[in-house]
């Protein structure tokens, strides 16, 4: 079936600020990212990353345009088993690039990226893939599916499908949502619920 996540990472807010904002609380458990409902981990780099299992919350606009007032965000989707991936980069509320792809990989729908940088990425993926395959088998392949993650790891150092090195040291850890006395749909209303009514 393959894996359904959407995360953010933050750069310039504390790990708590980033929770409160998203009406999340960290319940201290080491979590089995990603296949928990909500985790996180603040990378050696300083950004925090947030992953969401099973949901497109936070890769959204509407979330990810509030949540990088006064500091820089970037948001990512992947649903592998419709080979639909999306990454987002903004920084004090204005978006900066987007990335989408969708269909196994053809074509990459952009905004605000240089066609230099898509080539680049694009050729070190299939010179990366050859190593791996040959050459002779790398018609087979489909490698635009990795331009939006590539496009958010030169920012972040985090692309969700790679164990890191300091995993074992700094795993993610478990969140839990804020709830509000609100139900929509038999679900509670969180913050992150509140900010995409706005």
């Amino acid at each position: 079936m393959g894996i359904s996540l959407s995360w953010l990472a933050v750069h310039g807010k504390s790990a708590e600020q980033v929770r409160t904002e998203l009406g999340l609380r960290s319940t201290g458990r080491v979590a089995s990212y990603p296949e928990v409902e909500y985790s996180d981990v603040t990378l050696a780099n300083g950004w925090h990353i947030v992953a969401l299992y099973k949901e497109t919350t936070l890769s959204e606009d509407n979330l990810l345009g509030p949540m990088s007032k006064g500091c820089e965000v970037v948001g990512g989707f992947s649903e592998e088993h419709t080979s639909f991936i999306t990454a987002s980069y903004w920084s004090n509320c204005v978006l900066v690039w987007s990335a989408t792809v969708e269909g196994g990989g053809e074509p990459v729908e952009f905004e605000g990226i240089d066609l230099a940088k898509i080539e680049a990425i694009r050729q070190a993926s299939m010179a990366e893939l050859a190593d791996e395959v040959g050459e002779e088998d790398l018609e087979e392949f489909e490698v635009d599916g990795n331009i939006p993650f590539e496009l958010a790891r030169e920012l972040t150092g985090f692309v969700y499908y790679e164990q890191r090195d300091d995993e074992e040291a700094n795993p993610f850890r478990e969140l839990v949502p804020i709830n509000f006395s609100i139900d929509i749909d038999g679900k509670p209303l969180v913050a992150a619920d509140l900010l995409a009514l706005m």
